[in-house]
């Protein structure tokens, strides 16, 4: 952009359309249950992220080694950028793989809420997307994902 404040393309010179941002890097995701994270241990928690303008994509791998004894919903914490404060703009996504569940009948969904920096995990069912708590995961718990979302900046 002519201007310094991004990429044009096609000859766009409207400031909002330039392609300002774009940035690559990993991010550390963890389980949060019933808000603690006491007594949770990992055998591997890494993830990647890249960002293009307010557009983050994510994709991540968890696995605990012990899910600890606290009890409540499940979480995945640490995203790297926090969501937008906008209920159209929530990111949502699947597990495309799992293990050490028990409970379910139902692939495992995510949806990211509003300017939050984790996601609640969620199992769909046939009236709604119940969360998943303690009961059903196990101290093998492991999961793959990618999902996409939108932050404020």
């Amino acid at each position: 952009h002519a201007d310094g404040t991004g990429l044009a393309f096609n000859g766009d010179t409207a400031a909002a359309n330039a392609l300002d941002d774009y940035e690559e890097g990993t991010w550390t995701p963890g389980i949060e249950i019933g808000g603690s994270t006491s007594g949770i241990a990992y055998s591997s928690q890494s993830g990647y992220y890249t960002k293009v303008g307010r557009i983050i994509n994510l994709s991540c791998l968890i696995q605990l080694s012990n899910k600890g004894s606290n009890s409540g919903n499940v979480f995945v914490t640490g995203l790297p950028f926090a969501p937008v404060n906008a209920a159209p703009a929530r990111g949502s996504g699947s597990v495309g793989y799992y293990q050490g569940v028990s409970g379910l009948e139902f692939p495992i969904l995510i949806l990211i809420e509003q300017n939050m920096q984790k996601f609640q995990l969620r199992q769909s069912q046939s009236t709604a997307a119940a969360a998943m708590d303690n009961s059903n995961i196990s101290n093998s718990f492991g999961m793959f994902f990618s999902l996409a979302y939108i932050t404020a900046s």
